[in-house]
């Protein structure tokens, strides 16, 4: 398909009608935050201008206007173009499927290598195996930035061809491409035909010595072939999530590499693999990295090993000012298989620390030693002021014997916190006696969506026939923030019963509103060997959700808007990327001009990860948007990889499913890239970034 030779008036000719008709239905979707549609926002799109604000409508309501994406994709401006084929692929492969991968196939013959990239990545989004041979015949495209997305599209489309081609391009001789390939066999079953041949390639990049590392150099590795530290640390990354043993070899080379990220993985991969050999000292040398990521790391690894000859080093680290640290060396002290003295005293010492993160990881590794006597001090925890203790506590019950643990659970799910109320509703989950038992499905009646949603999934293991009252009833009163994940998280429980009646419940629950609700639904009958039901969805409840208009509420074109967010540690300075997150952007400007995120907290922080905030409960479970309708955003997943520093959306597994928080990450994150919509970088305030640990406040959000 030639899109060059696509002119606006042969579009208007062919289509000018199916537009008419598309816009009239979707004028009401989306109107701009200053009022309401007009007229001309309503009529074809004629110009750049109108042509966005209809991909705008259109992405948002997950439709194609009846080919109107496929053809403004080939019109206009480039950056009409470039939206207008990211537009396509975010639309749902199940209800929009050979057609649109065809489309975005055509796609990458366009004259614009920025079109071609876009179209690329959307091939990579849907995941349509059917894109193979279009995706090989263009894999030598004169771009290097495309070629790098057909690798990325490669990685993610489940087809033996396109794999191959994947571990063919780690020879590539473009750095960028060989990124691509050294980073997408982290996301490939580790049990397909071939595995050991994708990690024998990995380990193979992943030993190089690195271009220009003074160390390397001292090394005098002559017949080694030199390589990038940027390719390197994301093979090692590969290996790591593969848990190769194939990588041992380059974990090893590669732990005292000048490059933090390349060590960084280095020392991950030795924890992650089989434990024997020398990767224990290893490790255990490694919690004295200058790098704070990388001792954490070392830490959890000497966690999987579980040896007792760690626990000096690991007492030392308890001494260590980064909190991350000290956490990480008090879980793995926990980990530790034998019952020894100074493990428990270590662990006793711990009570005193000044983070109430590290003395709540305390309580839950002294439950496992029986010589600890945590008992001693249980019922002080769970009735101390700060809720990371409390919350500690809970987990730290859930791990004694089940008449002990009820005890203390029970009162604790009566927390005023939600979050401590929802850690003592879990821990009761795993508790498998009836006091437990009658406590979940009474938790279910209530009217707090975060304690039904705590409660569905913690009696899941334990659900019985007679309980299916008590989640109809969840299921059917769930209204408000997190409303679906309620609902889908109770189907799954239903169909853990099993029987006549759950079978019933799920075909019913299959004409769900929520279009995830309904995919669970269908999901789980066809586990219980059902065919899913074909009945319609009901009505939406709710009226169609405002949506911020390009060239109305926002310049896509503009300068990107900066926000300071003020916190109890310091202040992080975040660039808003408004031209590729409009909607996301748009949503934590109005929420930060409404105040909406003073005071809260930041309720979870993983070490060498992420933190995560805004969320107005303190659990998690605080979802709303600007709107103030319940409905969640739309995903806006682009190539943009996370990096030190990203501001993403958290969401649940459905992927529309964003909301008012948002997490800021510590380190690269492949696994998250394409997956969660990125909304900003950060610029300045990285220190205070790594000194945030759960419990820290956000004072205010200042936009510049």
């Amino acid at each position: 398909m030639n899109f060059k030779a696509a002119t606006i008036s042969l579009w208007a000719l062919a289509a000018c009608a199916s537009v008419d008709h598309t816009l009239e239905r979707l004028g009401e979707r989306g109107r701009g935050a200053g009022g309401s549609a007009t007229p001309q926002q309503l009529a074809p799109p004629r110009t750049p201008g109108d042509a966005l604000v209809a991909i705008a409508r259109l992405e948002d309501a997950r439709e194609d206007g009846g080919g109107l994406l496929e053809i403004l994709a080939g019109t206009f401006s480039p950056d009409v173009r470039v939206r207008a084929t990211q537009a396509l692929g975010r639309l749902p492969r199940d209800s929009h499927g050979a057609a649109v991968t065809r489309a975005l196939t055509a796609i990458l013959g366009d004259e614009l290598a920025e079109v071609r990239a876009a179209a690329a990545f959307a091939l990579g989004q849907r995941g349509d195996p059917a894109a193979a041979d279009a995706i090989l015949e263009r894999w030598e495209d004169a771009d290097p930035a495309v070629r790098a997305r057909l690798v990325e599209a490669a990685g993610r489309i489940d087809e033996p061809r396109l794999r191959r081609a994947v571990l063919a391009a780690l020879e590539s001789p473009v750095e960028e491409v060989r990124r691509a390939a050294a980073t997408a066999p982290g996301l490939w079953p580790t049990d397909a035909a071939g595995a050991r041949e994708v990690d024998l390639a990995l380990a193979e990049v992943a030993s190089r010595v690195l271009a220009g590392s003074p160390s390397a150099r001292r090394a005098a590795l002559a017949d080694s072939a030199l390589e990038s530290p940027e390719v390197v640390w994301r093979a090692l990354y590969s290996l790591a999530r593969r848990r190769a043993e194939a990588g041992r070899s380059a974990f090893h080379v590669q732990r005292s590499a000048d490059h933090a990220l390349v060590r960084l993985f280095a020392i991950q991969g030795l924890g992650v693999i089989e434990a024997h050999g020398p990767g224990r000292e290893a490790l255990e040398e490694a919690l004295g990295d200058p790098d704070w990521r990388v001792a954490v790391e070392a830490a959890r690894g000497l966690a999987r090993y579980g040896d007792r000859r760690s626990t000096h080093a690991l007492g030392k680290a308890l001494d260590s000012p980064c909190v991350h640290l000290r956490i990480a060396a008090v879980e793995a002290l926990g980990a530790i298989e034998l019952d020894t003295i100074p493990v428990a005293g270590l662990l006793r010492g711990v009570r005193g620390d000044p983070s109430p993160s590290v003395r709540a990881a305390g309580l839950v590794s002294e439950a496992a030693i029986p010589s600890s006597g945590v008992r001693e001090v249980l019922w002080a925890a769970a009735t101390d002021p700060d809720p990371v203790v409390r919350g500690g506590a809970a987990e730290c019950a859930g791990e004694l014997s089940d008449g002990v643990a009820v005890s203390y659970l029970v009162p604790l799910t009566r927390d005023p916190h939600p979050r401590v109320a929802g850690q003592a509703i879990a821990a009761l989950g795993a508790n498998p006696i009836e006091e437990a038992h009658d406590r979940l499905v009474e938790l279910l009646g209530q009217p707090d969506n975060g304690l039904r949603l705590a409660a569905a999934i913690a009696l899941r293991e334990e659900a019985r026939p007679e309980d299916l009252p008590a989640l109809r009833a969840a299921f059917h009163g769930a209204r408000g923030d997190v409303a679906p994940e309620v609902r889908f998280e109770t189907l799954r429980t239903v169909a853990a019963i099993g029987g006549d009646a759950a079978r019933d419940f799920l075909a019913e629950a299959s004409g769900d509103p929520h279009p995830w609700v309904r995919h669970v639904a269908a999901t789980c009958l066809e586990e219980l060997g059902s065919a899913p039901s074909m009945a319609p969805p009901q009505a939406e409840a709710s009226e169609p959700p405002d949506l911020p208009l390009p060239g109305i509420d926002y310049e896509p074109a503009g300068p990107r808007p900066r926000a300071e967010v003020v916190t109890s540690r310091g202040t992080l300075l975040f660039e808003l990327l408004i031209d590729e997150a409009p909607v996301h952007v748009h949503n934590f400007l109005e929420l930060a001009r409404r105040g909406h995120y003073d005071g809260l907290d930041f309720h979870r922080v993983v070490g060498d990860f992420v933190i995560q905030g805004g969320c107005y409960r303190g659990d998690g479970n605080g979802a709303g948007t600007w709107r103030g309708t319940g409905d969640a955003l739309r995903h806006e997943f682009t190539a943009r990889p996370y990096t030190r520093g990203s501001l993403g959306m958290p969401r649940n597994e459905d992927p529309d499913s964003g909301g008012s928080q948002f997490f800021v990450t510590h380190r690269p994150t492949p696994h998250l890239d394409g997956r969660y919509t990125l909304f900003g970088e950060l610029l300045e305030g990285f220190e205070v970034l790594d000194a945030i640990e759960v419990g820290d406040r956000i004072l205010a959000v200042r936009i510049e």
